[in-house]
C-alpha cells in the first residue's frame, strides 16, 4: 500500500480522496485546523509577497535582495517591509543577496490601481478537523479549505474563478504537478476581504505516484478571468507548502 506525507500552511498533513462536488459548508472551528508549529521557514524569499496597492514587498528581510526589472538590477532590502515604485509592467524577483539558486518570482505589475488582485491566503487538507492526520493511502478520503484574500483596491464583483489542487514533489506549486481536483467556487470580495470555500472529500491521490514525502498547494483563477493587478501571485503562498 503507497504511502505518503504532506506538508501545508501551520501543519503537515497527508492525503488521499475521492471526489465530491464542491461545497461552501466546509468551515473552520475555532483554531483547530492550526498545529502548534508553523513550518514556516524564516528568511525564505518564497514567504515573500508583492502588494501593488501599498506599493510594498512584505516578508523579506535584510539579507535578500529584490529586482523590478526581470533581474536585470538587485537592490538590498532594508527590513520586513520595503516600499518600492512600481510601474505597469515591471516584473519583479526576490533573492537571498547574490544567490541566484533563491530566485522567486512574486508576479508582474499588470496595472496599478483600478483593479482587485486575489491571492491564496491559506489552504488546508484533513478528514473533518484540517489537522487529524499526517499520512495517508490510495483510498482515503480529505477535505480541502482554502481562504482567497483580495489585496487589491478594486472589488472582486460576483466572481466565478476556478481553483485546482496539487501534489508537488518540491515547495513550488505549478500546473505540471499532481492534478488532484478542479472546482469552480464562487467570491465576491471587496478590497482587503477575505473569504473561505472548500469541499468534502474531494481529494484524489493519483494511482500511479511514487511512495514519498510531497507537497500540496493549489492555484485560483487558473483562466485568468479576474482581471488583477497581479495575475502571477495566484500560487498557494509558500506558507501553504513547507518541508
Amino acid at each position: 500500500m503507497k504511502k505518503i506525507l504532506l506538508f501545508c500552511l501551520f501543519l503537515s498533513l497527508a492525503f488521499a480522496g475521492c471526489k465530491d462536488e464542491p461545497s461552501d459548508n466546509i468551515s473552520p472551528s475555532g483554531n483547530e485546523y492550526f498545529s502548534e508549529n508553523d513550518p514556516v521557514v524564516p528568511g525564505d524569499p518564497r514567504n515573500a509577497y508583492l502588494d501593488i496597492s501599498s506599493g510594498q514587498i512584505v516578508n523579506v528581510t535584510t539579507g535578500m535582495q529584490y529586482s523590478l526589472n526581470d533581474g536585470a538590477g538587485w537592490t538590498l532590502c532594508g527590513g520586513t517591509i520595503v516600499d518600492v515604485s512600481l510601474s505597469a509592467g515591471d516584473k519583479v524577483w526576490i533573492r537571498l543577496t547574490d544567490d541566484e539558486s533563491s530566485e522567486v518570482y512574486p508576479g508582474e505589475v499588470a496595472a496599478l490601481s483600478g483593479r482587485p488582485d486575489l491571492i491564496v491566503s491559506g489552504v488546508y487538507i484533513g478528514t473533518g478537523y484540517f489537522n487529524d492526520s499526517d499520512s495517508g493511502s490510495v483510498g482515503d478520503s480529505r477535505s480541502v479549505l482554502f481562504y482567497v484574500k483580495n489585496t487589491g483596491e478594486a472589488m472582486a464583483a460576483g466572481s466565478n474563478i476556478d481553483v485546482s489542487f496539487y501534489l508537488s514533489a518540491d515547495r513550488t506549486i505549478t500546473e505540471s504537478d499532481y492534478l488532484l481536483y478542479s472546482g469552480t467556487y464562487y467570491f465576491s470580495l471587496g478590497s482587503g476581504e477575505e473569504k473561505y470555500n472548500g469541499a468534502s472529500n474531494a481529494l484524489r491521490l493519483p494511482a500511479d505516484i511514487d511512495p514519498g514525502s510531497y507537497y500540496f498547494g493549489c492555484i485560483i483563477d487558473t483562466d485568468n478571468d479576474v482581471s488583477e493587478l497581479n495575475e502571477g501571485n495566484n500560487v498557494s503562498p509558500p506558507e501553504a507548502v513547507a518541508e
